[in-house]
């Protein structure tokens, strides 16, 4: 089953996106494809992936899940992105969500789930502000991603990572949980008349002409000539603030982003 989209038609045409498949059923057999990939480009800007969502009572019968294809097109120039992708097992009690290839939830998601399964590459990716409960278990296999998001990365304060409540947790080896680099943003030169090089959040990174200060949230920031770092913040028995951004002085930039969580 496929919902591609199609190749630029010549040099320098974009590539159309991926389409839409939503499949509802009671089982599901075959070892069959599903696929909504993005159209490549020549010279162009290739075509993003599409979505693909599948729930049925009984996937045990089919073998093409874990190659359900979002996957962008190719260019030259600039590739699409993967777009989305997910099957829901609705046998479980709140039933059990499975990712092989990738989900963004939106900022602000509330989803009650049985179990989660996200099987490497596959990634999970958790918008701002979401909250999410496991009845069961959350497993991680293989090289699978769940990432943290954080919201309001621009402000002085009041950001958010995300929640996510589970009865047990299972992360494989090659697996990760991270919020790297989601939380306040670093001093850069495109927000320079916002912030004056400064980093963001309540730590955030100050600068002057010729160097900055590190970002400060459980600890101090590294102080330099720019001034003192600023206080640390937040409660260390139930950490759940934003990390703030690094400086940026004048003539480097930007400042690292913090991380985020929840």
């Amino acid at each position: 089953i496929s919902a591609n989209g199609a190749d630029g038609n010549g040099v320098e045409q974009g590539g159309g996106s991926g389409g839409s498949i939503w499949i509802t059923t009671d089982q599901i057999t075959g070892d069959g494809l599903l696929e909504a990939q993005g159209g490549d480009a020549l010279n162009a800007g290739a075509g993003s992936g599409g979505r693909i969502a599948v729930k049925a009572r009984d996937l045990a019968g089919f073998t093409g899940a874990p190659f359900t294809s979002t996957a962008g097109g190719a260019s030259n120039s600039t590739t699409g992105t993967t777009g989305t992708s997910f099957f829901l097992d609705t046998s479980v009690p709140n039933n059990h969500l499975l990712i092989y290839e990738r989900l963004v939830l939106p900022e602000q998601s509330q989803f009650t789930w049985g179990e989660v399964t996200v099987i490497g590459p596959g990634k999970l990716v958790l918008g701002g502000a979401s909250k999410i409960q496991v009845t069961g278990r959350t497993e991680l296999f293989g090289a699978a991603q769940l990432v943290f998001q954080g919201i309001s990365p621009t402000a002085g304060a009041g950001g958010q990572g995300g929640i996510w409540e589970t009865l047990s947790l299972f992360v494989d080896t090659q697996a990760r949980i991270s919020a790297d680099g989601q939380g306040y943003l670093g001093g850069s030169r495109e927000r320079a008349a916002a912030s004056n090089g400064a980093g963001f959040g309540p730590g955030g990174g100050v600068a002057n002409n010729s160097t900055s200060t590190g970002g400060s949230y459980g600890g101090l920031g590294g102080s330099t000539a720019a001034g003192a770092a600023k206080a640390s913040y937040g409660n260390p028995l139930e950490p759940t603030e934003l990390g703030s951004g690094g400086g940026m002085n004048n003539d480097w930039g930007p400042g690292g982003n913090g991380g985020a969580g929840g």
